[in-house]
């Protein structure tokens, strides 16, 4: 899966185009001028480095080197779940720290489009977001004009629920990853005083049945372990194929209703600044109930109409400080952490490295070698 990067030795060796900054605390960011580039599902779906890196260098002034600490680069994490099964094998889904987005397929399709960005939330498609390592997605529905599309709040986006289940189950047939879906609200055609409601629901549990087909899994896998879900390891896929779960925010109790999960309970602060939703996630972000997924909805609430052009401004706030308070303070009992414009963020990372101690502190007695049990 993954290409295994050079590792540079010297500042010398750093090529054309890298700068050095130097570090000066123990946290902190930079912006560069680098302008970042768009890439192809494909190239994502490697998971080989993107041709940037962020190097880590310690000098020696005497001789005017610099050895390597620690460097990482951007890349994709298409089977994150897989290259790390060993590790990850005895934990349940709500012991893992699932990465996710917030209001997923809110992303921008055609560039005219009359109301504004302030209604969008992402920049990735559906795909993209889990070729890059997301694996939680939160749906809003609405229905109109005979078609079931994504809504944020009352604006209907560019994408259908159809076309989101499609990216899905193809992302899920080549990676056999665990992908949750959280069809968390239901908005335009789903009122009960004046919409056939039962009517529509069903109809939406057979288009998502029959769109994710195989690769849907039951509600009986709901609570078993990530080993019985992916099977053995170093398999390109899992064992049954059914990986993707359906968490469904509403009391259906229709034909189907077996293949639908609990509703993921998302602690969501509704604030307008840094201070009151760090406040706020220092409270909730481990709250969880028994028998369902949580989500820590990690991102900023806009209000009218001061803050409509300023999401991804906010996104950008947020999602730095997001990180670090949950690598600090909450990596050990985090369950799905949705952000905004998720590029912003080094979640996907955390997640993953987080995921690996929790499993490897589950297991104690097992010791995993290149994700190998030995």
């Amino acid at each position: 899966h993954s290409a295994q990067a050079p590792r540079p030795t010297s500042s010398r060796s750093a090529g054309e185009g890298a700068t050095l900054y130097p570090v000066t605390q123990d946290v902190g960011r930079v912006k560069t001028l680098v302008r970042f580039p768009g890439y192809t599902t494909e190239r994502l779906m490697t998971g080989g480095c993107l041709g940037y890196w962020a190097v880590l260098l310690q000098f020696d002034v005497d001789i005017r080197d610099a050895r390597v600490i620690e460097y990482s680069c951007l890349r994709g994490r298409s089977r994150w779940m897989h290259e790390n099964c060993c590790h990850l094998s005895s934990l349940r889904l709500h012991e893992l720290f699932l990465p996710g987005t917030h209001d997923s397929a809110m992303y921008l399709v055609k560039p005219e489009w009359p109301i504004g960005d302030f209604i969008f939330t992402q920049d990735q498609t559906i795909t993209q977001q889990l070729a890059f390592g997301i694996r939680s997605l939160d749906l809003r529905v609405g229905f109109t004009n005979g078609v079931f599309w994504i809504f944020h709040n009352k604006f209907k986006a560019q994408v259908t629920i159809k076309s989101v289940l499609e990216q899905v189950r193809r992302f899920a047939e080549t990676t056999g990853e665990i992908i949750v879906l959280d069809f968390h609200r239901f908005t335009l055609g789903f009122d009960p005083s004046i919409d056939p409601v039962e009517e529509r629901h069903r109809s939406l549990v057979q288009l998502i049945v029959k769109t994710l087909a195989d690769v849907m899994a039951p509600r009986l896998l709901f609570n078993s372990t990530i080993g019985d879900i992916l099977g053995v390891c170093g398999a390109t896929s899992a064992r049954c194929n059914q990986t993707v779960f359906v968490m469904y925010n509403y009391d259906y109790k229709g034909q189907h209703s077996e293949l639908l999960s609990p509703g993921v309970i998302q602690n969501w602060a509704n604030a307008q600044d840094l201070d009151h939703l760090v406040d706020y996630l220092e409270v909730h972000a481990c709250k969880k109930v028994s028998g369902a997924l949580s989500s820590a909805q990690a991102e900023l609430t806009v209000k009218f109409p001061v803050q409509v052009h300023r999401l991804r401004e906010l996104a950008e706030i947020v999602n730095f400080n997001v990180t670090n308070l949950f690598r600090e303070r909450f990596w050990k009992c985090a369950n799905i952490v949705a952000s905004d414009y998720f590029l912003g963020s080094g979640i996907i990372e955390l997640a993953i490295e987080a995921n690996k101690i929790k499993g490897t502190m589950k297991q104690r007695l097992r010791k995993c070698t290149n994700d190998v049990t030995v």
